[in-house]
């Protein structure tokens, strides 16, 4: 991925790189993370699967990922936008908040609005769709916060619902 670095207000956007894959796997196998997104503890990934994991989505031309660095903290999170598709001019975007310091509702909602403004001047996207966990109050309410609406609920027959929310591009960068 050869984009440069998106400014927001408070974080800067960057190509996620297999170097930050270290990190990352900390962060993906925190009990507090699995709660938050996939809703279930599951075994500990390596960084080698997560190296397997980037890889492969390195290859995906309809997807790319974006480290959400702070000033104080560097690396702190990720958003993968993907599922991007010109001719519906829509994306999908999940969020991963590995660094408490990144889980500050301001964080996430600085993120969103600065890979929406990308999304929409230089892919020409009009909407994205998130889906996030019911037990992820905290991402639930930056998304309402933001003007995200709630489109649909998925049972995920383990106790949890993915919710899924949708926001116009315009509405997010204006």
């Amino acid at each position: 991925m050869g984009q440069p670095c998106l400014r927001g207000r408070l974080v800067t956007l960057r190509p996620l790189r297999e170097a930050d894959m270290a990190r990352r796997v900390v962060w993906t196998n925190d009990p507090e993370i699995h709660r938050r997104t996939i809703g279930i503890e599951v075994d500990a990934r390596t960084e080698e699967d997560l190296r397997r994991w980037f890889a492969t989505l390195a290859q995906d031309p309809r997807s790319e990922q974006w480290a959400i660095d702070l000033p104080e903290a560097g690396y702190v999170g990720d958003l993968d936008l993907h599922g991007i598709n010109p001719v519906a001019r829509e994306a999908w975007v999940i969020p991963f908040l590995g660094d408490p310091q990144a889980r500050r509702p301001e964080v996430l909602a600085d993120a969103l609005r600065t890979l929406a403004r990308y999304a929409r001047e230089e892919k020409g996207l009009e909407r994205l769709m998130v889906e996030v966990l019911d037990q992820d109050q905290e991402t639930v309410q930056v998304l309402r916060d933001l003007g995200f609406d709630q489109t649909d609920a998925i049972d995920n027959l383990n106790g949890t619902l993915s919710l899924i929310f949708q926001a116009e591009t315009s509405q997010l960068v204006g």
